[in-house]
């Protein structure tokens, strides 16, 4: 899978940005579609609501 590493924010500006909002700009990301934690969860709560709701 290919990582972009150039980003652009697309502002009106001169704009300043808190330090905090860069360091979390320049965080990997990942798509929920594909990270396989997401995934675990996402099973175990639709068994966890099948059962809830009695579907089999």
């Amino acid at each position: 899978m290919k990582v972009y590493t150039d980003r652009f924010i697309l502002t009106p500006g001169p704009t300043e940005i808190p330090h905090r909002v860069r360091v979390a700009l320049i965080r990997e990301t990942s798509n929920p579609d594909l990270d396989p934690q997401f995934l675990q969860v996402y099973n175990e709560t639709r068994d966890l609501l099948k059962e809830l709701i009695g579907v089999r």
